[in-house]
């Protein structure tokens, strides 16, 4: 029995994977390795069926009821059985990493967002194919391999999904502490940036209308993306303290403003390039590629300008 429940499940992982990368082609119109793995397998997939196949088998043999024999019988088991598995894993996963890896919220009868009525209708037509057409085509193939050759193999993948879940358990690891550095980073440089301007109004260096306003409207952007760094906010910044000419300034402040502006200068750029290089390393991530819709309620604006960089780099 797990002879046949591993060779489910990783011939339907692989199944899974190459149905998730042709609906990613159909859509995005590019080629996107889908799933949380690097490989080419969404367990999702694998442990749905193989589960339901051990469910199937255990309900036939017991004579309870032969699920294989009924369309309707196979429509609404699915349909309910994918629903709480996709369910499931999408709470789990926002809980662990407060992210939403797909979000069906923007669909009609969608249940908080995890699963929604058009996609589990489309699991339970999708379920009727694979029981009818594709999986006596799997039966026939795990029969035509050899018991020892097949042991061999599931041996093999198994000691590779392992050390796959490694590495991916890592990544995503990272990926949350990341984007809560760079979300951190954000606060701080927005927050380092009204600070400079505040000092620089007490020190009597925005005297000239124009110049102040700007500062005030500099200042409204920035109060209302304190979670959300931008670059285009920080080049305004350095543009309005490169516009102050030296000659409204007096020669008591010049020193003073001379000294201030190189200061802030260094520190902006310094956390304008850390907060950069953490960008690029998640706008290159395979999640981030693999899940191109992701949402988060807590990270949602440095997701956001992560999106942004990815897709201004193509």
């Amino acid at each position: 029995m797990l002879y046949s429940f591993l060779f489910h499940f990783f011939l339907y992982s692989f199944l899974g994977w190459i149905t998730e990368v042709i609906y990613a082609f159909i859509y995005h119109k590019r080629f996107i390795n889908r799933g949380f793995l690097y490989g080419p397998l969404c367990p999702i997939y694998g442990t749905g069926m193989a589960f339901l196949l051990l469910i199937f088998d255990s309900l036939k043999e017991n004579g309870i009821f032969n699920l294989y024999d009924s369309y309707i019988g196979i429509f609404i088991f699915i349909f309910f059985f994918s629903s709480v598995v996709e369910y499931l894993v999408g709470m789990i996963l926002d809980k662990m990493f407060h992210t939403r890896w797909w979000d069906y919220s923007e669909r009609k009868y969608n249940l908080n967002g995890f699963i929604c009525l058009r996609f589990s209708i489309m699991w339970g037509i999708g379920g009727i194919f694979v029981i009818k057409a594709v999986h006596p085509l799997v039966e026939g193939f795990i029969d035509m391999i050899p018991l020892n050759i097949g042991e061999i193999v599931i041996s093999i993948l198994v000691a590779y999904i392992l050390i796959d879940i490694v590495f991916t358990v890592k990544a995503m690891v990272d990926y949350k502490v990341i984007i809560e550095k760079m979300q951190h980073l954000s606060k701080d440089i927005t927050e380092n940036i009204l600070e400079n301007i505040e000092e620089l109004e007490e020190k009597g260096l925005l005297f000239t209308e124009e110049l102040y306003a700007r500062f005030q409207d500099l200042k409204a952007d920035i109060k209302s993306q304190t979670e959300y760094f931008h670059d285009n906010v920080y080049k305004k910044y350095v543009t309005y303290l490169g516009n102050i000419s030296m000659n409204e300034i007096g020669e008591e402040l010049k020193k003073d403003f001379m000294e201030l502006r190189q200061a802030k200068k260094e520190n902006g750029s310094n956390s304008l390039s850390r907060y950069e290089q953490l960008r690029k390393r998640l706008s290159r991530s395979h999640l981030t590629k693999a899940y191109p819709k992701s949402k988060s309620k807590r990270f949602a604006k440095t997701l956001k300008s992560i999106k942004e960089y990815k897709n201004g780099r193509r």
